[in-house]
């Protein structure tokens, strides 16, 4: 519900405010109406914020959010309330004893722009939530989706309220899932839902006992059918692998025969375990062996450790002795390491003799060559520290030269000396040295050959940095003072030049006039020749003296300003016009509002515009709402499956990209509609096909023979031979519903009929009715009544409950089947059709009792049931009626296209208008879609157009916006 019909124009109401206090209009009697205004607007905002407050204390978090959102938005008209001079305002209404506002409840606001931030992290969520909700997915995968939610935002109690709600929904749907997976014999499937079902910790709901006991039965019922035969498998299996000695096999199957044993629980006298004997004799003698080898191999990788390990040769010999007990060949490269080992061990000790006595001599002669040389060492380091320290002397005094000669007189008596690497640092510093005189010399001679009027000051600085000597020092001085004098004269005639010029440029700028559209380019010239005589003055007279350097540089910024200003005013007139011109194309649009933004950068018109940009996702969901239109215009109720199919794809990735948009609801209903129709299909997973596969099952198609005896009803694959001549005859009828068999002895005068059994003939008649969809596209409009999807569904359904013969529980379960089919394929007859699906589910009819068995007790009991459901079914007439009225939805328009014709702009007065490019053919009203990153999409109505006369609605800030695109919608 909106609330923009009892909110004033509150920014506009704020202007005039701030006008008041600043003097322009003062009158308190003008005043008065506006204070009331205001105070009332405040009122309003503290009462919806305490209201949304009341929600969150609560835990609606999303609802708090969502009422905030009403128009206006609460946060952006708390946030404008609050201008900058709300209580120099409260001061002037009580000076004035005029209606004063309260204080606005800002922490609520606080705690509202909080929740939206919390909001956040569950947005993906959500939006799975949507989808699967559009794509009408199954309530396991939505029933996952809820669970994900209510555990990452648990302080929202609703959605541990949905959660129980979807979880009760699909338990209701368990009993069917246990019927078709034991018709279709999958015990995976049913020992997978029942595990599901016993996990306590993710459900909120208790398991009905009768769903958890019948889950239990069809469970063990499927399990004992299956065992028997997998153990005969398995065995057959063993006594293959065993013949071939696969013995690894033979251990898998064990296994698999051990998991079979204990659920079968045979007695312990049962022939099977005398049959299995042997195998088991096999194994073990297999284990015995490798035990044996096992050992023989551990006491051969002994003698290998041995061997490497240098063992004694006690020990190798114990070792071998061990390995020959096993009767088994030593590996023959383990063997002959151990003889070499030994050979080895042999010859050791006359080896170590000869060594020790080589070892002795060696130590003497060593010892005194090395007390020769520790003697002659010592005499040559004192030498060399003698030396070195007479040169070290000589550079520490700095007598480069003197140390120089030194040097290369030691090189010639003593070359070896020289070179030793503690003369290393003595000899780089004179290197060194020699250097610094060279780089000097070549500095100072640069400097004086460039002359005192264009001096080289690099080479005299470096010059200056490299002198040592009191020489060196006063001739750098010398020549700087000479260079200096000269050009300060320079420097001064220069001064007065750069001085003069600046002032005439000036002056000449000063005269000139201000912006004039009729003289700009005029103007624009004369300011582009002083920019430029005031370019060439500067690079003329580098580098400028700092004080001109000011005044130049505030010149410069003077002619770059008016420059400016006459380059922005015919960017901002073009700009403006370009934005109406590329109405109709979004980024040549896009492009014009960023052209506006860039030409006034810092003004409101650009905020603005910028937020009108981030609503282009809108104007582009707006255009594809229009495309998507324009695309069905057949009759959605005469679609074809495969039509129907493209629409769904088509739709279902229309609202996944554009799901904010604020008209799809008559969109999302006609989506469920076509996936109903999609599911009709042809393939293998269609609607029809599953109704043709349930009379694939041989107790409802065939081939079944039954025989009806005053006891029961025997059903049985085929004919039975009876002889004319007895009594009593023997037949082998159908014990259950998975295959199994049974004797029975019958007495001949008990047998009431003797032939095909009944369904037979009924699958024969719904295949005649269902065969009337197949020619439903050749006939007239006409007859396309008799023959579309929900009459023949319920014809079907007619013919199912008249078929009187066929037992009462095998037609329960085809209506069933009937039902779920046809709601797949409609849901027009989905809807009219529930009551009578609930008719059928809700009557406590066990679908897994073994009704096939006529010796089954439980079966004549559900066959009871069965028929007081059958007898008391709702009119099928009557609800035919109501999914035929339901139908001509499908066949009506899903909403009208909005034509982009202009953009809302604001003139420099103030005033609001619709810039259209081209202004639409015929009266209607104009729209502005409201497309906010957060928070819902609304269309804005913001004008009219009659008679091609356009007038503007009542000025709403929340609507009206720099920028936004203006949509036409006709009032036909």
């Amino acid at each position: 519900m909106s609330q923009s019909s009892t909110v004033p124009d509150y920014l506009t109401l704020i202007e005039s405010i701030q006008e008041i206090l600043s003097g322009e209009g003062a009158d308190p009697q003008n005043a008065a109406p506006k204070a009331a205004q205001f105070t009332q607007l405040c009122h309003q905002a503290n009462a919806r914020l305490e209201a949304c407050q009341e929600l969150l204390q609560q835990g609606y978090r999303s609802e708090a959010l969502r009422r905030s959102d009403w128009d206006p938005p609460l946060i952006d008209l708390v946030a404008s309330l609050d201008f900058a001079e709300f209580a120099d305002w409260q001061d002037y209404t009580k000076a004035h004893e005029l209606e004063t506002p309260p204080d606005l409840n800002l922490e609520i606001a606080k705690e509202l722009a909080e929740a939206f931030a919390m909001e956040a992290p569950i947005q993906d969520h959500l939006k799975r939530f949507r989808e699967e909700s559009l794509s009408g997915a199954s309530l396991s995968k939505r029933l996952g989706t809820i669970f994900e939610l209510e555990y990452l935002d648990p302080s929202q109690p609703f959605w541990k309220e949905d959660l129980a709600k979807f979880q009760s929904a699909w338990l209701e749907e368990v009993p069917e899932m246990i019927n078709r997976m034991y018709e279709g014999r999958d015990l995976r499937g049913l020992k997978g839902l029942r595990t599901h079902l016993q996990q306590e910790d993710t459900w909120l709901v208790e398991t009905p006992p009768d769903v958890a006991q019948r889950l239990e039965r069809a469970c063990n019922r499927l399990e004992k059918a299956s065992s028997k035969n997998e153990l005969a498998k398995i065995l057959q299996k063993m006594k293959q692998a065993m013949a071939h000695d696969q013995v690894q096999e033979v251990y898998e199957l064990r296994d698999q025969w051990g998991e079979l044993i204990e659920r079968v629980e045979l007695p312990d006298d049962h022939p099977v375990h005398e049959e299995v004997a042997p195998v088991w004799e096999y194994l073990q003698e297999k284990e015995d062996q490798e035990r044996r080898k096992e050992a023989f191999a551990i006491h051969v990788q002994q003698l290998e450790n041995a061997i490497i390990a240098r063992r004694p040769r006690k020990e190798l010999v114990q070792i071998h002795r061990q390995l020959n007990l096993y009767g088994m060949k030593i590996p023959p490269e383990t063997d002959n390491k151990y003889k070499r080992e030994i050979e080895r061990l042999k010859t050791i000790a006359f080896r170590n003799w000869i060594l020790l006595g080589a070892f002795l001599i060696f130590v003497a002669v060593g010892i005194g060559m090395t007390a020769w040389r520790m003697i002659a060492n010592e005499r040559y380091k004192i030498e060399l520290a003698k030396q070195r320290d007479q040169l070290a002397s000589l550079v520490n005094q700095e007598k480069f030269d003197e140390g120089k000669a030194f040097l290369e007189q030691l090189e010639k008596d003593e070359p070896i000396m020289a070179s030793d690497a503690s003369f290393e640092p003595l000899v780089d510093k004179l290197a060194a040295e020699e250097r610094r005189r060279a780089s000097y010399l070549e500095k100072i001679e640069e400097a004086e050959e460039a002359g005192v009027r264009l001096p080289n000051d690099m080479a005299l600085q470096e010059a200056a940095r490299l002198a040592r000597t009191t020489e060196e020092r006063n001739r750098v001085r010398n020549w700087k003072t000479k260079v200096d004098a000269v050009q300060e004269e320079q420097e001064s005639s220069r001064r007065s030049v750069l001085m003069q010029t600046i002032n005439d440029l000036d002056r000449e700028l000063s005269s000139l006039p201000e912006d004039n559209p009729e003289d700009r380019f005029v103007l624009r010239q004369k300011l582009t020749r002083l920019a430029s005589n005031l370019e060439s003055t500067l690079e003329r007279n580098r580098p400028v003296p700092e004080d001109l350097k000011k005044r130049a540089d505030e010149l410069s910024a003077d002619l770059r300003t008016r420059s400016q200003r006459l380059r922005l005013a015919d960017e901002r007139q073009e700009a403006i016009s370009r934005v109406r011109r590329m109405v109709g194309e979004i980024p040549a649009y896009r492009n014009a509002l960023e052209a506006v933004i860039k030409v006034q950068p810092e003004s409101p018109t650009a905020e603005a515009i910028k937020d009108s940009l981030e609503e282009v996702p809108g104007l582009q969901a707006v255009l594809a709402w229009n495309s998507f239109l324009g695309v069905w215009s057949s009759d959605g109720a005469q679609l074809s499956p495969g039509q129907a199919e493209v629409r769904v794809k088509t739709t279902q990735s229309f609202l996944e990209e554009n799901q904010r948009l604020p008209i799809l609801d008559d969109l999302r209903t006609r989506l469920r509609d076509w996936q109903a129709i999609s599911a009709r299909g042809s393939g293998s997973s269609s609607a029809t096909q599953a109704l043709r596969r349930m009379w694939d099952n041989q107790f409802i198609g065939g081939p079944l023979w039954r025989v009806k005896t005053t006891s029961g009803s025997f059903y049985m694959e085929s004919e039975p031979s009876i002889l004319q001549s007895n009594d009593r005859f023997t037949v082998r009828f159908l014990s259950d519903q998975n295959g199994g068999t049974e004797l029975e002895r019958v007495q001949r005068d008990s047998v009431l009929q003797s032939g095909n059994a009944p369904q037979i003939g009924l699958v024969d008649s719904l295949k005649s009715v269902l065969s009337r969809l197949n020619d439903y596209a050749r006939n007239p409009v006409a007859e396309r009544q008799k023959r579309n999807w929900e009459n023949i569904f319920a014809d079907l359904l007619s013919t199912v409950l008249k078929a009187q013969e066929v037992d009462p529980i095998l037609r329960v379960e085809m209506m069933q089947k009937i039902i779920e089919v046809g709601s797949r394929g409609s849901l027009p007859f989905a809807e009219a059709f529930e009551a009578h699906k609930d008719a059928l589910t809700s009557s406590g009819l066990d679908r897994i009792t073994n009704w096939v068995n006529p010796e089954e007790k439980e079966a004549n009991e559900q066959r009871k049931i069965a028929q007081t459901v059958l007898e008391n079914f709702p009119s099928i007439e009557d609800a035919t009626k109501d999914a035929m009225s339901r139908l001509q939805r499908i066949g009506s328009s899903i909403g009208e296209p909005y034509l982009w014709t202009g953009w809302l702009h604001q003139e420099e007065t103030g005033k609001w208008t619709v810039a259209f490019r081209d202004r639409p053919p015929r009266q209607g009203d104009l729209w502005v879609l409201v497309a906010p990153k957060t928070g819902p999409w609304r269309f804005q109505k913001v004008g009219s157009l009659d008679n091609r006369e356009f007038s503007l609605a009542s000025i709403n800030p929340y609507a009206f916006q720099q920028g936004r695109p203006v949509f036409w919608t006709s009032e036909d």
